[in-house]
């Protein structure tokens, strides 16, 4: 906050009775030492018309006589709105009556004469409060988190493409896509606590900012690839951008259309792909199309990327037999390589077991899909949930007859076996709710990853996915802005960005990556990641609890329909963390391009490279001052590290 240009803070939440400081007037110290003087109004302040005197004297008479000097804010309405002609004369009289001299004034003067109580530090974070609002309108969230991750994506291939001489820099479009971004992180629009039609159009703003971004995104990805060489005969040319500064091994996935349709039903296409006349490892997955034709694919295959730049591959399509993959098996599903061994349950449809280094990571039955009460106020008000959210927990069952959109499906069943991945589907079902879990099995890698797919119609209830692992003592760290924060482990619902992790002593980490949640909590060892709450649009019962919502007609509830998530699973050092985060949230952008091999001219292309692949570059940028770059750069292992950061044929050393 200081790093940003505020010198002081007023809060009003978490309220006393949900954290309990010291004195409401401190000093709030951040992770890299920066503090500034903070202070928590005892009141919040929505005061009915002709009521501000009173709750000044109430203010004066708690407060007052304990200090020298103090600050009372008031308002009409809710969150205090403008002053009234009323309350500005009552407020005046009862300023010529009082024994203690009031003034109307300003923040900065009330900081510049008052100074926090003796040596009072607080070097936490200020929670929780209201945790319904970490996991309501699981939608608009997961929108926001694809919006942020856009905006930084698109401004580091701009800028690669600018510095290449390739193409300008749209600063006023970037701009565009930004304001979208804030206004959609307005209090009662990205927390999901808005009216429907508050919610539709925070929703058609995001949707606005992602569509610019697009566009802009792949405008600089055509300019870095506009020297390619024209494709050879049979050639599918796949050009991969790595948003990274390091050289990154990863399974890259492309879709295209083969140049002809295959009618043959007796034979079906086989692909492989060159990284130059080397054949890396590659197979083909289920595409988006669901046309029943050999004709649109979709590969999956072993890359090998240089650091912020682009690199070509080639694919080629010849013939084999038409099989199916037939899954017949009774068995559990069994995968081991030198890093790890994962076993999925056929009875369960859960992950059982995930053994890294030798390690039993996993103490039961992982991603178990369990509903949970709640009510309908999306904030989560009320006193019994914060020591946790939702209650009386109940565990979706692996399908025995599937009814619905899952008619049909088997409750567990390989789905894709090839030389890159493995994947493997459990289908769950209540009454009112279906789960599709797609473990996806990396062959070649160390993580593991989980898509979920959940069909929601349910109210007043509330979706989790719990991991009991074997990690029962050490610390539950969580992703915050800039830094990595110790996590409540008692139950309590934790806001976290991109990863939860419970560490050991010994700082191996099982951490749970993501790019579409910010709510979790950690108890006796089990990780529950919270998805879905089925709470009301633009409702609050938690205060006003003697009066009943609207019951007599239909209301639309939260996330109901379709909600897709995509988690991954590793075990790693505190200092990978971050790294492995943005790795899911920032994936190599791959297309089948046909280039035209006409443009001969084209200036080098320019990388930025940083020697330790642990510091995280968050942003590159050109500066909006015109002059020069921004590259926002941190190091979330609390310990100092040396670097070298380098762009455009410069070299700084960082430490």
């Amino acid at each position: 906050i200081r790093k940003c240009g505020q010198d002081s803070y007023i809060f009003v939440r978490p309220f006393k009775e949900q954290m309990e400081l010291k004195d409401d007037f401190f000093i709030w110290e951040g992770f890299d030492g920066s503090r500034l003087p903070t202070f928590r109004s005892p009141t919040y302040n929505s005061l009915p018309f002709g009521n501000a005197a009173n709750h000044i004297r109430e203010v004066v008479r708690d407060e007052g006589g304990e200090h020298e000097v103090w600050l009372c804010l008031w308002g009409v309405g809710n969150h205090g709105g403008g002053p009234s002609r009323q309350d500005l004369q009552d407020i005046q009289e009862m300023m010529g009556t009082s024994d203690i001299r009031m003034i109307h004034s300003t923040p900065e003067a009330f900081f510049k004469a008052a100074k926090p109580a003796g040596d009072t530090v607080v070097d936490i974070s200020l929670r929780p409060t209201m945790p319904g609002c970490y996991v309501s309108n699981s939608l608009m969230k997961r929108k926001h988190i694809q919006l942020e991750n856009q905006l930084y994506y698109t401004e580091k291939i701009l800028t690669a493409a600018y510095l290449s001489g390739r193409c300008e820099y749209p600063q006023e479009e970037l701009d565009k896509a930004e304001e979208d971004l804030l206004v959609s992180e307005f209090h009662d629009m990205i927390t999901g606590d808005s009216s429907y039609s508050g919610a539709d159009n925070g929703m058609c703003m995001i949707q606005h900012g992602l569509f610019i971004l697009d566009r802009l995104k792949t405008k600089a990805y055509f300019a870095m690839t506009r020297d390619q060489p024209a494709a050879k005969p049979g050639e599918y040319p796949i050009v991969v951008f790595n948003p990274h500064p390091y050289p990154l091994t990863a399974d890259v996935e492309c879709e295209f259309g083969l140049a002809d349709q295959n009618h043959d039903e007796t034979k079906q296409s086989r692909v492989t792909v060159y990284d130059g006349d080397k054949p890396v490892i590659s197979q083909f997955v289920k595409e988006n199309s669901n046309l029943n034709l050999d004709w649109r694919k979709h590969v999956i295959f072993r890359a090998s990327l240089p650091p912020m730049g682009i690199k070509r591959f080639s694919a080629y399509i010849d013939f084999e037999p038409y099989h199916e993959l037939e899954d017949t098996s009774k068995e559990d599903i069994v995968f081991e390589n030198e890093t790890f061994r994962a076993v999925i349950s056929r009875k369960t449809g859960l992950l059982t077991s995930w053994r890294v280094g030798g390690r039993e990571y996993l103490a039961g039955g992982a991603f178990a899909p369990y509903l949970y009460e709640c009510n309908d106020d999306p904030y989560a008000m009320g006193e019994d949930e914060i020591p946790g959210l939702g209650k009386n927990p109940v565990p979706m069952k692996l399908i025995k007859r599937p009814t619905g959109v899952m008619r049909g499906r088997k409750p567990v069943q390989i789905v894709e076996d090839g030389p890159v991945c493995l994947s493997v589907e459990s289908i769950f079902q209540s009454e009112n709710a279906a789960v599709r879990l797609l473990y996806v099995i990396h062959k070649l890698d160390a993580d593991l990853e989980i898509k979920a797919s959940v069909i929601w119609c349910e109210k007043n209830r509330m979706l989790k996915l719990l991991i009991p692992t074997t990690v029962t003592n050490g610390v539950f760290l969580g992703e915050t802005a800039y830094g990595t924060e110790k996590l409540f482990r008692d139950g309590r619902e934790n806001p976290a960005l991109r990863f939860a992790a419970l560490c050991d002593e010994d700082e191996r980490c099982f951490a749970v990556l993501n790019n579409c949640i910010y709510g979790c909590s950690a108890e006796a060892g089990t990780i529950s990641l919270s998805l879905i709450r089925g709470a009301g649009f633009g409702t609050h019962p938690s205060p006003f609890a003697d009066r009943p919502n609207v019951k007599d007609r239909f209301v639309p509830y939260l996330d109901e329909g379709q909600q897709d998530y995509e988690f991954r699973l590793a075990v790693c050092g505190k200092r990978e963390l971050a790294r492995k985060a943005q790795e899911l949230n920032q994936q190599p952008f791959a297309l089948n391009i046909f280039p035209t091999g006409a443009v001969k001219d084209a200036k080098e292309a320019v990388s930025a490279e940083i020697s330790d692949k642990n510091v995280i570059l968050a942003v590159l940028k050109k500066s909006e001052t015109g002059k020069g770059y921004v590259a926002r750069l941190f190091n979330n292992s609390g310990e100092s590290v040396s670097a070298l950061f380098r762009l455009a044929g410069q070299e700084i050393a960082l430490e």
